[in-house]
């Protein structure tokens, strides 16, 4: 995934969600920085795990912007709601 994707997935599961989000995963490293120097492992990567602050945003992130979105259909990546970050593998 490349930052402009990084970008939009962030702003529908922003948009989809009432809660902070919390991004994990190598995709922080978007978050994190600016810099162009982006790690092979970021870009490999087709999804943003987040976990919102309120679980029940969890859904709503998954339906707008999840795998099987028109999001994800569009742009091949996609927003993986995390309920609690003990689900991270």
């Amino acid at each position: 995934m490349k930052r402009h994707q990084f970008n939009k997935i962030l702003i529908n599961a922003v948009k989809a969600s009432k809660s902070k989000l919390i991004i994990i995963g190598s995709q922080a490293f978007f978050a994190a920085t600016q810099s162009d120097n982006i790690p092979d492992i970021v870009e490999l990567s087709d999804e943003v795990d987040v976990c919102p602050e309120d679980i029940e945003d969890a859904e709503v992130i998954e339906l707008s912007a999840g795998r099987g979105s028109e999001v994800y259909n569009k742009n091949g990546v996609y927003a993986h709601a995390l309920e609690n970050i003990s689900q991270i593998r």
